[in-house]
C-alpha cells in the first residue's frame, strides 16, 4: 500500500508491505529480512526521486530555452 501526501510544499511517499511468515523459520529471520527489505526500498525510492528531480529540471530547462 502506498500513498503520495504532500508535506511542506513536497511530496512524500509513504509505503507500508505488511508480510505475514507462515514457516518457523522465516518467523525466526524476519527482523533481518525486514531490515534488508527496508534498505533496499530506500536506495530504490532514491533512485527513482533522482530520475523525477532530474527529469523536472531538465523540462524546466527546456522550457525556459523555449521562451
Amino acid at each position: 500500500l502506498y500513498t503520495l501526501e504532500e508535506v511542506n510544499g513536497e511530496t512524500m511517499l509513504r509505503l507500508v508491505i505488511d508480510t505475514e511468515y507462515k514457516i518457523w523459520f522465516a518467523k525466526l529471520m524476519s527482523p533481518l529480512v525486514a531490515r534488508d527489505s527496508q534498505k533496499t526500498w530506500e536506495e530504490h525510492i532514491s533512485q527513482l526521486k533522482k530520475a523525477v528531480e532530474a527529469s523536472a529540471v531538465a523540462r524546466s530547462s527546456s522550457s525556459a530555452v523555449a521562451r
